[in-house]
């Protein structure tokens, strides 16, 4: 019994996901140029949080190695040593705050990476919306017959989109 029911299920699987669907106009499957703009712009606001968050990140767990060292700030009366714990923790918690500072440091250097990367993929797609083509246009004149016919002459076309 329990063969047969798996068996039914594996068939009524297979029935159900036998093909994809076929897209009618596979032609047109490109963005357009405000669609371009658009994902430009929401990469861009992605790569500034991305960028805020490192920086916060970065200089957190910075400070939190530094107060572990003892360089700077575990000494200080009421300074960034004092927020982040002070000099009178036992050394296991100091051990974890180096552990977590390290981590920060890491979140904060790939957020910067990441933010990068969203930033250049904003420029890219912002290029992409600004297009330059080569177009034959047809020019009218009057010929020596005295007629008017037209002449085909290659142009630069600029297109931005607003």
């Amino acid at each position: 019994m329990k063969k047969t029911l798996l068996l039914f299920v594996f068939i009524l699987a297979y029935c159900v996901t036998y093909s994809q669907a076929v897209l009618q106009d596979s032609s047109n499957t490109g963005l357009t140029a405000t669609d371009y703009l658009k994902k430009s712009k929401k990469q861009k606001t992605g790569g500034w949080i991305l960028f805020s968050i490192s920086a916060v990140s970065g200089i957190s767990g910075f400070a939190l190695l530094l107060d572990e060292t003892g360089n700077a700030l575990s000494d200080t009366g009421n300074d960034i040593g004092t927020i982040f714990g002070g000099a009178n923790q036992p050394n296991n918690y100091k051990d974890g705050r180096a552990t977590t500072g390290a981590v920060l440091m890491a979140v904060g250097a790939a957020s910067l990476i990441s933010s990068i990367v969203l930033f250049s993929s904003s420029g890219k797609n912002k290029r992409k919306a600004v297009t330059v083509s080569y177009i034959s246009t047809q020019i009218p004149f009057l010929s020596a017959k005295g007629t008017i016919a037209s002449n085909s002459i290659p142009s630069v076309v600029l297109r931005i989109r607003l």
